[in-house]
């Protein structure tokens, strides 16, 4: 594998050599590591939102935390959120998504099952 692909891997799924490397990347970028780490906040909003409101409060807290150095990279998916986040979350407490076998209503299944 190609050091840089360390960069798209969830840090939850990193063996230690991978940890390595991606500190590596992150202390000789730090722009890189600023963009990694909100990918993984990113992450975090829909695997720990109990709630629609949870998880718009916590989106709008990341929104707030992109910093203008990586703002650009993350364009496309503040646009997207900023326009359908406020209609999809409150309809998630009534879809039912199935995800590891087991049927989960919420944000969290509902935005999770679809990254």
């Amino acid at each position: 594998m190609h050091d840089r692909f360390v960069l798209l891997k969830r840090e939850s799924g990193l063996n230690d050599r991978e940890c390595l490397l991606l500190d590596g990347w992150t202390q000789n970028y730090p722009d890189l590591g600023v963009a990694y780490r909100l990918k993984e906040d990113f992450y975090g909003i829909y695997e720990n939102a109990s709630s629609p409101q949870e998880a718009m409060r916590a989106y709008d807290a990341w929104n707030r935390a992109v910093v203008p150095q990586v703002r650009d990279a993350y364009a496309d998916l503040t646009r997207a959120c900023s326009t359908t986040l406020r209609t999809l979350l409150p309809m998630s407490t009534r879809i039912p998504i199935r995800k590891n076998g087991q049927v989960i209503f919420g944000c969290a299944g509902l935005v999770g099952a679809s990254l």
